[in-house]
């Protein structure tokens, strides 16, 4: 994944207080405008970036600001290097952008060091998962969805992390990407976790969720999962109790199945979704605990642990008795 360069956020940083002529702590439109003057537009032009990052009503907050530029990077790292020359850069592009560690790299030595992190937000249909994106930057729960859903969606947003700023960003492949990311070993090596939402009153909405996890981990590609249990103010009400008791039995049985923690219980109309959020924090910190996989997976690990268990001990036993033997024939030569 391609990050800022510590100097470029600095930089950034610097640029955002100069700009914050009212110094309210975030930029207004007219002030943004002006740190881009030097621009012959703004990177943020396209549709896809008017509800990417964090927002109050003054305008863009540092962390929003800041959010907008690692999503961007992660993103169009080409185009963030010209709009950093705009800006006034100096520097090459290997001073600007660097590219961070693998996952896998990264869990090896189990600390994260990256500073842009991102995670899938899958599952189901109409089961609440734009609504967790927008209520991520602080956008107001929708009561109808919109009549448009866009190809694909992302947002970013800074948050912190082992102590540390990062920016966590999500991302809602379309429908039509989301079966082929299933499958693509690349692009969920790129993933750090992923969040897998379903309606908790539509045992149809688990049963997509659930062949969506099955398939991931089939893949296993070592990517951690948390599992999120959407509209829950509604699973009072008395037209949904058959479904619920339905769920009762199907969503325990699938986790335990492949070994992941019971979901999570969202309501986004209710209030603060912030355990999800620091769930998928956790997952990616210490991911053992979350990643799935299925029996047949299981045994297969287990019985190649043994397999490597047995063979280290039979090596074990071979030098030792090597060395017995060295030792007894240095002793008769000694004597001899």
């Amino acid at each position: 994944m391609v990050e800022l360069a510590p100097a470029v956020r600095t930089m950034l940083t610097a640029l955002f207080h100069a700009h914050d002529t009212d110094k309210d702590g975030a930029l207004s439109a007219t002030e943004l405008q002006e740190l881009l003057s030097t621009a012959p537009y703004s990177p943020w032009e396209a549709p896809q970036w008017k509800a990417s990052a964090e927002t109050v009503a003054g305008g863009l907050t540092l962390k929003g600001f800041m959010a907008r530029w690692a999503l961007k990077t992660m993103l169009e790292p080409e185009d963030t290097f010209t709009f950093l020359q705009y800006l006034g850069f100096q520097g090459d592009v290997h001073a600007a952008l660097h590219i961070s560690k693998r996952r896998a790299a990264e869990r090896a030595k189990g600390h994260v060091e990256r500073a842009t992190l991102k995670a899938l937000v899958l599952g189901a249909p109409q089961s609440g998962k734009s609504a967790a994106l927008d209520h991520f930057i602080g956008l107001p729960f929708r009561k109808t969805p919109a009549l448009v859903q866009p190809d694909k969606r992302f947002t970013a947003k800074e948050v912190e992390l082992e102590g540390r700023p990062v920016t966590l960003t999500l991302h809602e492949p379309s429908p039509k990407e989301m079966e082929g990311v299933l499958v693509d070993s690349a692009e969920l090596a790129r993933a750090d976790v992923a969040l897998f939402v379903y309606d908790c009153t539509s045992p149809a909405s688990f049963e997509f969720t659930s062949r969506q996890l099955h398939r991931l981990a089939e893949m296993d590609c070592g990517v951690p999962c948390v599992l999120v249990a959407a509209k829950h103010d509604l699973a009072a009400l008395p037209e949904v109790q058959e479904a619920i008791s339905v769920l009762a039995a199907q969503v325990p049985a699938v986790c335990e199945e492949l070994a992941i923690p019971a979901p999570l219980p969202l309501s986004l109309r209710a209030g603060d979704a912030s355990a999800v959020y620091q769930k998928l924090l956790e997952a990616v910190v210490r991911p053992a605990s979350h990643v799935p996989e299925t029996p047949r997976m299981r045994t297969a690990k287990a019985n190649h642990a043994a397999v490597t268990k047995a063979y280290t001990y039979i090596a074990l036993s071979a030098a030792v008795g090597v060395v017995a033997v060295l030792v007894y024939r240095w002793g008769r030569i000694r004597s001899g």
